[in-house]
């Protein structure tokens, strides 16, 4: 699942991330979240430095 938010201020980003992984924690805390948060520029090099580094149990 990917969800992209624009047009907000990186305050209300981190709150929401907050939000979504609590959600994930609880529907299924087996599964597996990455969340990147960035300019358009930088996303792409975020997302695949995080998967490359990411550990089993990693939220």
């Amino acid at each position: 699942m990917i969800i992209a938010i624009d047009n907000t201020d990186e305050e209300s980003l981190h709150k929401i991330a907050a939000v979504v992984m609590k959600a994930k924690r609880e529907i299924d805390p087996n599964a597996r979240g990455t969340i990147v948060i960035g300019d358009e520029t930088s996303l792409p090099h975020k997302v695949i430095q995080l998967l490359e580094n990411k550990e089993p149990g990693d939220e």
